[in-house]
């Protein structure tokens, strides 16, 4: 297996417990009542990043579901968006984005894991942001073509 996919596993693998635990601790901080909405939000975040660090695990031991579970997780943090009070934003491990919020191009990055859905987000301009960490990632497995048939039997 190639270091570089060892590498998107480790990602998977830290980054989805990271995010398992930020997820967790929002409950415990978060002020008052919880919405039903903001524990919606809070138990899609945990299945994300619970099935990230899944695929970080399988694709570690080159197994075909890590490879398969890992591009469709990638695909998820590709694009990140605000539009007509819409926001979404998901990444596990890495990310380092690009895009336009109105008329102006921003760039960024960070280490760690995020996921974030908003409805109704009154503070939303348009914003497109696309996160090369997780493109490069899936250029990555797309590339190395996938578990070797040693390798995803375990000999």
């Amino acid at each position: 297996m190639s270091p570089w996919i060892k590498v998107v596993a480790w990602f998977e693998l830290w980054g989805g417990i990271w995010g398992i635990l930020a997820a967790a601790r929002g409950l415990y901080d978060h002020p008052g009542p919880l919405a039903a909405g903001y524990l919606a939000v809070t138990v899609l975040a945990c299945l994300f990043f619970a099935a990230t660090a899944f695929a970080g695990y399988e694709l570690a031991r080159s197994r075909p579901r890590g490879w398969h579970l890992s591009r469709l997780l990638l695909f998820l943090q590709v694009a990140q968006f605000s539009v007509a009070g819409i926001s979404y934003a998901a990444y596990v491990g890495a990310a380092l984005t690009a895009g336009v919020s109105g008329w102006v191009v921003q760039a960024g990055g960070d280490i760690g894991s995020l996921f974030r859905i908003r409805l109704q987000d009154v503070d939303s301009a348009f914003t497109l942001s696309v996160n090369f960490v997780a493109v490069a990632a899936i250029v990555m497995l797309r590339t190395k073509g996938g578990p070797s048939k040693g390798e995803a039997s375990g000999v």
